[in-house]
């Protein structure tokens, strides 16, 4: 089974950072996400939850927190959350956008099922 690690960023308002993905034709295209990607082969998702933050947003977390590790219908995500720092600046090498949604915002929004599955889970642990 497929293993990922997704990582929660909020702000001092816990509202959420998510990722709108991009046009590609496939089902999810164009619908909003966390932060999310493949555990690579001989990696710990901790390790793994920090390349993805490198890689797709430029950006070092140093204090994130193990919340869950939630077993969605294709695979297996661990779920990471860090209060974000805004005296960072976030560059977006992946997808169309982000943006910072409130925990009601987002339930409103085009999210894919993981993304839904991991917002009603995560409502009272960050």
């Amino acid at each position: 089974m497929k293993k990922t690690a997704c990582i929660i960023l909020y702000d001092k308002n816990k509202n959420i950072l998510l990722q709108q993905q991009a046009n590609d034709g496939q089902d999810n295209s164009s619908r909003w996400t966390f932060i999310e990607d493949e555990i690579q082969e001989n990696e710990i998702p901790i390790h793994s939850i920090k390349r993805i933050c490198q890689e797709k947003l430029n950006y070092e977390l140093n204090n994130q927190v193990f919340i869950e590790k939630i077993q969605a219908k294709d695979r297996e995500i661990y779920c990471y959350s860090e209060e974000f720092r805004f005296s960072k600046k976030i560059i977006l090498n992946d997808g169309k956008g982000y943006g910072w949604f409130s925990y009601n915002e987002a339930q409103n929004l085009k999210l894919t099922p993981g993304t839904f599955q991991i917002l009603t889970i995560i409502k009272d642990k960050i």
